[in-house]
């Protein structure tokens, strides 16, 4: 067996014929429209399409076939005749057959078949034998390959590449380098140490606020004001982590949709587009780039979050034992 490549580029031009063909029987459709599929065909193989296929198989079907060989015109119902664009003939078989465009259409392929006749009648039985010959050959080799062969599928398109599991650690550190390198990751590192700080500072000034006021006995507004305003500073140091964390992500998918378009224009034809199934391609820019901004953004920032929490937890008990 041998797999169909994208758009059939290891098919000839009959074969895409055929293959369309029988995609188009498949679909059990109730109408059905030709266009021209003989002449990608040679005559035997034309004339087996029109009698088996079109006439016969899809008999009960409404079938509209547009084509040059005007052979053909027998087994049709009603026939149009197209001449630069306007319809020149309109009727059935028996009325065709006296426009003067037919009759020398047939005068023109009878000399020409008399003329090719007469050159081949010398040879023919000689042809015949060496034909029948090849034929024997042919169909004794085919019945060895295909059964040597018989559960070896020839591949045309590449398998897409999938990596399943968890995250590699090396993912964090390509993010970076992507988002900005060092830059990003030293003015991350700040704000979130910063964060921290503050949001600690907002636990410990709460205790020490509510010791004071149960001794006191009474609700003091001023240490209120500044608890008010720590919180208020953890707040926007968060947001900045975020908003920093966010950028450098967007900066990250640009330089990597850059670099894919970049690839994909400079990708050999024949080695790469003609394998690479094109789905493949729309899903690495649309819904794999899509997860690396948003999953991937929020992966980092979770990441970044527990881990500066774990910290800033460990050093505050630390402070207090």
């Amino acid at each position: 067996m041998t797999e169909i490549g994208e758009k059939g580029i290891n098919l000839s031009g009959g074969q895409k014929a055929r293959v369309s063909i029988a995609r188009a029987l498949y679909s059990d459709a109730d109408i059905y429209l030709f266009d021209d599929p003989i002449s990608a065909l040679d005559a035997n193989v034309g004339r087996n399409i029109i009698n088996n296929c079109i006439c016969n198989y899809l008999n009960n079907k409404t079938r509209i076939l547009v084509t040059h060989a005007l052979q053909y015109c027998q087994f049709a119902d009603k026939i149009i005749h197209l001449n630069n664009g306007s319809i020149d003939f309109n009727g059935t078989y028996e009325e065709l057959k006296h426009q003067p465009f037919f009759i020398e259409n047939n005068l023109r392929r009878k000399s020409t078949s008399n003329s090719i006749g007469s050159f081949s009648d010398e040879n023919e039985e000689k042809e015949k034998n060496e034909e029948n010959e090849e034929d024997e050959e042919e169909e004794f080799y085919r019945n060895k390959k295909k059964n040597k062969n018989k559960n070896n599928i020839k591949r045309i398109t590449r398998e897409e590449d999938r990596v399943v599991g968890k995250l590699n650690e090396n993912a964090y550190v390509l993010f970076l380098r992507g988002a900005g390198g060092v830059p990003i990751a030293i003015a991350i590192l700040i704000v979130g140490i910063l964060w921290q700080v503050l949001k600690a500072s907002c636990d410990l000034w709460l205790a020490f606020m509510t010791t004071k006021n149960e001794n006191e006995g009474t609700f003091n507004l001023y240490y209120f004001g500044i608890y008010a305003g720590l919180g208020l500073g953890s707040t926007i140091f968060n947001f900045i982590n975020l908003h920093v964390i966010t950028c450098g992500s967007l900066n990250n998918s640009r330089k990597l949709h850059k670099k894919m378009i970049d690839s994909l224009i400079h990708a050999p034809i024949n080695l790469y587009h003609d394998t690479v199934p094109k789905g493949q391609i729309l899903n690495r820019l649309s819904k794999d780039l899509f997860k690396i901004d948003i999953f991937a953004n929020f992966s980092f920032n979770n990441a970044l979050t527990y881990s500066l929490n774990f910290i800033g937890e460990i050093v505050l008990c630390s402070y207090l034992i």
